[in-house]
This record gives C-alpha cells, sequence and structure tokens, in this order.
C-alpha cells in the first residue's frame, strides 16, 4: 500500500474487509497515540494498555466507518476518551504516585546542561498531567499532537474560542506551577 493513500481512505478499505488497511493505520497511529495517551498517565505500562484499548475500539467500529470528520480528528477522540475516562476511574490511586521518568539510566550520565533540559521538561509533564482534565486534553493535542484550535474543538466538542480560553487558562496555570517548581 501507498504511503499516499489517506488515512480516510485506508478506513474505509479496512471497511470493505482489507485487513491490511488497518495494520497500515496501526503502523501510522501507534506511536503518535501512544505519546499522546502516555502524557495523561503516570505509567507507561497503562499508557500502552489504553493505546491497545484505542486500536480495538478502531478496529471494532471498522466495520460501520463512515467519513465523517478526518480520520486523525476521529482517532484522536476516541483517545482522549479513553484517557479521560481512565483518568475519572483512577486519579485518586494514581495521584500519589510518583510519575514515571522518560529518561534512563544511560541519560542520566549525560553534561549538566542536557540533565537540565530533561529535568524542566520532566516539570513540565507532571505540571501538565495535574491540569484539569480538559485543559490537559487541550494542551497535549496543541503543544504534542500539533493540533489546531478547530480540531481540538472538534475533538473535545467545544468552540474554538471556548478551546483558545481553555488553553490561555492552562498556560497561566502551567506557569503559575512551573515558576513554584511544582
Amino acid at each position: 500500500m501507498d504511503g499516499a493513500v489517506s488515512d480516510e481512505q485506508l478506513m474505509l478499505q479496512f471497511a470493505a474487509g482489507d485487513a491490511a488497511a488497518f495494520d497500515l493505520l496501526f503502523k501510522r497511529y501507534e506511536r503518535p497515540i501512544l505519546n499522546f495517551i502516555w502524557r495523561f498517565v503516570p505509567i507507561r505500562a497503562i499508557a500502552e494498555e489504553l493505546t491497545q484499548d484505542v486500536f480495538i475500539r478502531v478496529f471494532k467500529a471498522g466495520r460501520g466507518y463512515r467519513v465523517k470528520a478526518k480520520f486523525r480528528t476521529w482517532i484522536f477522540t476516541i483517545a482522549t476518551n479513553v484517557a479521560l475516562k481512565w483518568l475519572k476511574r483512577h486519579e485518586h490511586r494514581y495521584q500519589s504516585l510518583p510519575l514515571e521518568s522518560e529518561r534512563d539510566t544511560s541519560e542520566m550520565a549525560l553534561a549538566d546542561e542536557r540533565l537540565a533540559k530533561a529535568q524542566r521538561r520532566e516539570q513540565l509533564r507532571q505540571a501538565v498531567l495535574r491540569l484539569p482534565h480538559k485543559q490537559q486534553a487541550a494542551v497535549i493535542m496543541r503543544c504534542y499532537q500539533e493540533m489546531s484550535h478547530e480540531e481540538i474543538a472538534s475533538v473535545l466538542k467545544l468552540s474554538a474560542n471556548a478551546v483558545k480560553s481553555l488553553l490561555h487558562r492552562a498556560y497561566v496555570e502551567l506557569e503559575r506551577r512551573l515558576q513554584r517548581g511544582n
């Protein structure tokens, strides 16, 4: 299959019974969805499980798929719903856990400047994880997935102006938390 085939076309091919089309969509989106979900949850293994859940939902929806929006918006809507549902069910259980670090032991031996940058990224990640859920989702979609205000609005079922306001409040809160060091 050609890389020029759109995601929507691949999903339609899968709906028509082409399993290879689903495999290609999985290859295109597995890592972005995993990285997206991991920004919501404290443990990578949980993010991996939730990513699998997203693709199970996509697979199950395959036969009835109709192009109503961009595939990317559709799959990130599913991923957002899966992550937010998990957060609602487990936020109290995992709030006291230290967040997993994105650094491995070999990275700890790097120069002080690189370590400082990694620590700052981890502080930012922790601050994002502590935002209210909708703000968290909007920041992750905007900053890490580079989604437009309109795409985020579609995923969160808000107006573009509401998304801008949500992001503004999130950025103000992030700045406040980072200045305080938590």
